[in-house]
């Protein structure tokens, strides 16, 4: 670099290059999340969670077994967990579901007041009323996913066959759960219509980790599978897969590692184009991570298979300043 750049640079901080994400091969410094206090922490008094949902009314996590949804209230400012989590409403798994199906789900979500779980085995939306009664199941059709759209434009025919024949086969590996997380996607994603809502959907299947799959809005469960995603630099094991999550403002998709337990941010530009820039390793104390999510005030989720054996919680929220 020129020496009078240099000076220049010292003199006048503002012609300093700006700092951006690093990008695939550079080195990425994890940050360590400090051990959540017991006020950032929920005891849903049950043997896991498998999701975390936040609405205006507080709350509601899906946890493991046969209790289906635990609501609370939140107030972050409150000074013990009981004032900041207020008292707890449990509700029974809806009468369609059976025990066989108790831990497939992956994500809950509240669209136009009912409430959706993702079965991840069955790749299915359950719709249900607001005191959990199943309305009607309906599936995501995988097969006419696209490639990512490059600069070119939209892939060749042969080598959309070639996506969907290797997805297929994909699919075919994985007897079990296909789905890690679901998560809105982006406001503006290139090609998503005005009456689609996309979300990013974290795959369990080798080879494939994230896909954009995108619902229409006057019926939220009616979707499909779009639009493979790529993303660059560190992979995380199909089977260590974990939640997934976006932060708008950072303008990263964020992916957890069950096995290693720590989140791996993707700086996103495009399905054709996001790169590993970040990395999180949560406390030691955590049991294995299952999901995640970014709440509207940048406050980090983080729900686990069991319960920690400090705080006997297995729900944990870090405020925006803390990661």
């Amino acid at each position: 670099m020129n020496p009078l750049y240099l000076l220049l640079c010292l003199a006048f901080p503002t012609l300093s290059p700006a700092r951006t994400p690093t990008p695939t091969g550079g080195r990425i410094i994890p940050v360590y999340l400090p051990r959540p206090a017991e006020v950032q922490s929920l005891d849903i008094f049950s043997r896991g969670a498998l999701g975390v949902l936040k609405t205006d009314q507080g709350i509601t996590v899906l946890p493991r077994g046969t209790v289906f949804g635990t609501v609370t209230g939140f107030n972050p400012a409150g000074k013990t967990r009981d004032q900041v989590f207020g008292p707890m409403v449990q509700f029974q798994k809806p009468t369609l579901m059976t025990d066989n199906d108790k831990d497939h789900w992956t994500n809950l979500m509240l669209v136009d007041q009912k409430f959706m779980a993702f079965d991840s085995m069955f790749f299915a939306w359950v719709v249900m009323d607001e005191k959990y009664k199943q309305l009607f199941r309906r599936s995501v059709p995988r097969d006419l996913i696209l490639p990512p759209r490059d600069r070119g434009g939209e892939a060749t025919k042969p080598e959309t066959q070639s996506l969907r024949q290797r997805f297929s086969q994909a699919w075919k590996q994985t007897p079990s759960l296909k789905a890690a997380g679901i998560s809105t996607a982006f406001r503006k994603i290139v090609g998503s219509s005005s009456s689609m809502q996309p979300y990013f959907v974290a795959l369990k299947l080798p080879t494939f980790p994230l896909a954009l799959m995108e619902c229409q809005k006057s019926e939220p469960s009616q979707c499909s599978l779009t639009r493979q995603c790529y993303l660059e630099g560190t992979s995380i094991p199909a089977d260590a897969r974990a939640g997934i999550a976006i932060s708008e403002k950072r303008g990263l998709i964020i992916l957890g590692h069950s096995h290693e337990g720590s989140l791996l941010g993707y700086t996103f530009q495009s399905c054709f184009h996001s790169f590993h820039s970040h990395t999180w390793v949560l406390p030691k104390p955590l049991k294995p991570i299952t999901n995640l999510m970014i709440d509207d005030e940048e406050r980090l989720w983080v729900t686990t298979q069991e319960p920690d054996d400090y705080l006997n919680a297995s729900v944990y929220y870090w405020p925006r300043d803390q990661w």
